[in-house]
């Protein structure tokens, strides 16, 4: 039953209604490095008018970004992702008669981080800007700056672990440091990487700076374990590169492999771009592919899985992929279904056993199992504990309702009477009956202290 004795926290204090607001005008271009940047805030009242002669007190912080671990891989202690954030300067201004007002400051790097990284450095304004009335609000805005002025954002579609009967997509987009799209050609090149013959398992210490054994001698005796850093698929070496291309940002923003041009294993995406400046910015990301067809896993692997087809209708079944490389494997596999209250009713095990380097597991999808149940593997190999959980996903798809506005006014006056009309219909476009519960609330005392639905 529900708790009668649960308590609600109210807040009472003394206020008054916002009479205008603050906000920047968006910076869409580019900025390099030590450049005078200028930005533009304006003051307005919710009646319409502008807030004109008002005090503008304002504050810029830097805080570096890296943005390329490529540049780092390898090192045995990474740099953090952002430095501690410093103000670079503030200053007063006065808003005009439109209310506009302008920010302006020297967009300085950070002289102690090695240009090498190619950071950003985001800087954060911060305005303040009161009226004649007294009556205060704030807005804030970033801009970010680099040594190159473009990034490449590559996106390989349905993850990085893909199938060799799969066409795989990769999305390209370029763009400026202030996330505006840029046109631009860009080249691309897919390598192979050399990867190991053996089996590895995930080490419990950090790679040594040292060795006193050779290689030949370690892995005989401890077979099973990296040497030095050879689990690790970012320091394996291009073998060679297999396919190349280049892409037009101006017409396209995907491109395609075709179905059965990669064969199994490991490989590095590479994309190049230059500048505005002639500086050429890279892009690199690792992807593996498998080879379901001839049971082909990427590398050697303790352990992988994939969700094929997590997501159906009863009647359907949810196909999942395990791929082990490991010999002689017993997995204990439990399927675990909610009982009517939603808890997770007692399941039994069954053993397993794994014959193949990839394996598909299928689940059949009953009416009953809407909400969706577990499915949970383990196994024990060369004293490791491994694990998988798959959730099976059987969505409520006949309890969903289509709810459309017919009629919708946000902009309403104080006391103004207004009617909304909304349309209920079943997932099939079918009538139905349905209740509704609608609630609202004044959205201006936000800027007080926000509203949050529980």
């Amino acid at each position: 039953g529900l708790n009668t004795m649960m308590p609600l926290y109210i807040r009472v204090e003394e206020y008054k209604r916002p009479k205008f607001s603050v906000a920047f005008t968006p910076v869409k271009e580019s900025f390099r490095l030590n450049d005078t940047v200028k930005v533009t805030g304006n003051a307005k009242a919710f009646a319409g008018n502008n807030i004109d002669n008002a005090k503008v007190s304002y504050q810029v912080y830097r805080q570096a970004r890296l943005l390329y671990p490529w540049l780092y891989w390898g090192r045995s202690i990474w740099p953090p992702a952002r430095s501690e954030r410093m103000q670079i300067t503030a200053g007063q201004s006065t808003t005009n008669a439109a209310g506009d007002f302008e920010i302006a400051f020297a967009a300085i790097p950070d002289l102690g981080i090695d240009p090498t990284l190619q950071p950003a450095f985001d800087y954060f304004i911060e305005a303040q800007v009161t009226d004649q009335n007294g009556e205060s609000h704030s807005s804030s805005t970033t801009v970010s700056v680099g040594y190159q002025s473009v990034f490449i954002e590559a996106d390989i579609v349905n993850g990085l672990l893909q199938s060799a009967d799969s066409i795989i997509h990769v999305k390209a987009a370029v763009k400026n440091l202030q996330q505006q799209p840029q046109e631009t050609l860009v080249k691309w090149q897919i390598s192979a990487l050399k990867t190991p013959e053996r089996l590895m398992r995930k080490r419990y210490w950090q790679v040594p700076d040292t060795t006193v054994m050779s290689r030949q001698e370690f892995v005989l005796n401890f077979p099973y374990d990296p040497y030095l850093n050879e689990d690790d698929f970012q320091q394996w070496e291009k073998r060679e590169g297999v396919l190349d291309g280049s892409i037009d940002t101006k017409t396209a923003q995907q491109f395609e492999i075709a179905k059965r041009k990669l064969a199994a294993g490991y490989y590095l995406l590479e994309m190049t771009t230059t500048d505005k400046d002639g500086k050429e910015v890279t892009s690199k990301q690792h992807f593996a592919v498998y080879d379901l067809t001839n049971d082909k896993t990427p590398a050697p692997h303790f352990l992988f899985e994939r969700s094929l087809q997590a997501q159906v209708q009863p009647g359907d079944a949810a196909t999942f992929l395990m791929g082990s490389n490991a010999a002689n494997l017993h997995i204990l596999q439990q399927v675990a279904r909610p009982d009517k209250n939603g808890n997770e009713a007692a399941a039994g095990f069954e053993w397993l056993s794994q014959n193949k380097a990839l394996q598909t597991a299928s689940f059949a999808v009953s009416e009953n199992d809407r909400g969706g149940y577990t499915v949970r593997r383990f196994f024990v190999s060369q004293n490791r504990f491994y694990n998988i959980t798959w959730q099976v996903q059987v969505p409520w798809s006949n309890k969903q309702l289509d709810i459309q506005f017919e009629t919708f006014r946000n902009k309403l006056l104080p006391g103004q009477q207004e009617t909304w009309k909304v349309k209920v219909k079943g997932a099939k476009g079918e009538k139905i009956a349905a209740e509704m519960l609608a609630s609202m609330y004044d959205a201006s005392l936000d800027q007080i202290y926000p509203h949050n639905w529980m």
